[in-house]
């Protein structure tokens, strides 16, 4: 619970992030305290983006977090009716297979999930995987100069999340324009999405 002191014209951004998260406990947050968050804030868009925590190079079968996943999409369907959802892939993982640094075999497994998961409950879907790069890009994001990503080879740092900041942005302007057609941009190069 807290304080709003939003103003009523521009974008903001409600950012509920765990470490060591699946997304898998969403599905706890009581109902009635979405369905309040929603009447009071009157969200347009939710963005899901969780994963990486349950990549493993071992693990083969995500059919059990695809279940979880469609369980907690619906929990927010059903609280925060009308409000459109994004689900955002997990993005590249590198790992040390017979010592050599590779993406993880099991992300291309996992974004198939997620994105089943997405087509089953009518939500967008955003592959950061492929955006970034795909196979070994979390590799080149490391290596690039200057680095967009830590050198544990999971995580961006902080130019990568603009990186990631500006893959997302240009996806859903480009969602936008598929609805409304093209957005003129203002002189500042910003877009006047209110102004539709």
């Amino acid at each position: 619970y807290g304080m709003s002191f939003e103003s009523e014209a521009g974008i903001f951004v409600d950012n509920f992030s765990a470490r060591g998260h699946s997304g898998m406990n969403l599905v706890d947050i009581p109902g009635e305290n979405l369905q309040a968050f929603n009447e009071l804030l009157d969200y347009d868009l939710i963005i899901l983006q969780f994963g990486l925590n349950v990549v493993s190079p071992s693990r083969r079968n995500f059919s059990s977090y695809e279940k979880g996943m469609r369980e907690v999409v619906a929990h927010f369907q059903k609280y925060c009716p009308g409000v459109d959802i994004l689900l955002v892939s997990v993005s590249d993982k590198s790992t040390r297979i017979k010592g050599k640094l590779q993406t993880d075999p099991s992300v291309p497994l996992i974004v198939d999930a997620q994105r089943r998961v997405a087509e089953s409950t009518g939500t967008g879907f955003l592959n950061l995987y492929e955006s970034m790069g795909g196979r070994n890009s979390m590799i080149k994001w490391v290596k690039a100069k200057p680095s967009l990503a830590r050198n544990d080879y999971a995580h961006p740092n902080r130019r990568g999340a603009v990186k990631v900041g500006e893959i997302v942005k240009d996806y859903l302007l480009s969602q936008y324009e598929k609805e409304h057609g093209p957005l003129a941009p203002k002189a500042d190069n910003s877009f006047a999405l209110a102004d539709r």
